[in-house]
């Protein structure tokens, strides 16, 4: 019969540490620098669809990394520690993969750039008015690099298409990242489940 206590939140928490809490603040901190690291969170285009997101993503980080404690994950660890990190790769590959061909920064005149996730279908609009050969930047920086000319320079569906893989891809990564850290945080047993209990001599 074993004597070690259970691990306590906050003994979990001291294995934690920052890291965890670094990774599930991401989302927000990603938000907050308007995308200028695209890998951090990804622009979906309209405000209040981006809060949404955002909230979404910091909420499902932090179940994530606390659901292990709550749990008390012992059976099939391994295999849970194996099939969340290799979602993660995989994942993360996929994110970057989108990031780099539908995530485009483009300057502005005031030397600041704007950052913007497109379709992977090009409207009439953009048929008819430049040329095949002509780049995703190209065309943005002709017609500006805002949400409406993303609207009018490729089709609605393929927009939803692009950034709904974006969101599911990020939280591909970002969630079971978390539960890894958070399934490694509640292996550690508690200090105080290893410290041996000492008797004081009797004094005479």
């Amino acid at each position: 019969m074993s004597n070690q206590t259970p691990q306590t939140l906050a003994s979990y928490k001291r294995v934690f540490r920052a890291i965890c809490y670094f990774v599930c603040a991401m989302p927000i901190g990603g938000w907050l620098t308007h995308h200028r690291f695209a890998f951090i969170f990804p622009p979906l285009g309209n405000g209040a669809l981006e809060g949404f997101a955002t909230t979404t993503s910091t909420l499902l980080a932090g179940i994530a990394a606390i659901l292990p404690w709550k749990l008390r994950i012992n059976q099939n660890k391994d295999l849970i520690l194996a099939s969340a990190f290799l979602l993660t790769l995989i994942s993360t590959v996929l994110f970057f993969y989108l990031t780099q061909e539908y995530v485009i920064s483009v300057p502005l005149p005031n030397g600041s750039a704007l950052t913007v996730s497109v379709g992977n279908v090009r409207s009439e609009f953009a048929l008819s008015n430049f040329p095949e050969t002509a780049t995703d930047t190209e065309l943005l920086q002709a017609e500006g690099p805002y949400e409406d000319q993303v609207q009018k320079l490729w089709t609605r569906a393929s927009i939803i298409s692009v950034r709904l893989r974006l969101f599911l891809t990020y939280l591909g990564w970002l969630v079971p990242l978390n539960l890894v850290l958070g399934i490694l945080s509640q292996a550690e047993p508690a200090a105080a489940a290893r410290k041996p209990k000492t008797s004081r001599p009797r004094s005479k």
